[in-house]
């Protein structure tokens, strides 16, 4: 493909993602949901915190924080309960939508 096409196809793909309902995160999306999933653990142990940020801060894409949910409803469980965990996550929803199916969106 000629150099000078390739941001044409890239902005036509966009299009396509946004008029399919979902679309890429950007880096301040992607900060926004890092920083409130890292608010759901920070009365967490220090040790858990920080293994948490770690992987929180690898995450490169809204679908990657998604699946870290796990870890912070693990982490919010052990030292809260579950009950708590399933409310500290369930907050976390209406930050991805539009970055994933709906269907993926549902209460824990």
């Amino acid at each position: 493909m000629p150099p000078a096409l390739k941001p044409l196809v890239a902005a036509a793909l966009a299009v396509g993602q946004r008029l399919g309902g979902q679309r890429v995160a950007d880096s301040a999306d992607l900060t926004r949901i890092r920083t409130a999933m890292l608010e759901r653990v920070i009365d967490c142990e220090l040790k858990t915190v920080r293994r948490i940020r770690m992987q929180l801060s690898g995450a490169t894409t809204a679908v990657q924080l998604w699946l870290l949910r796990s870890e912070v409803y693990q982490a919010v469980s052990e030292q809260f309960g579950q009950a708590e965990a399933a409310a500290r996550i369930d907050t976390l929803r209406p930050l991805f939508q539009g970055f994933l199916p709906s269907k993926q969106l549902r209460a824990v």
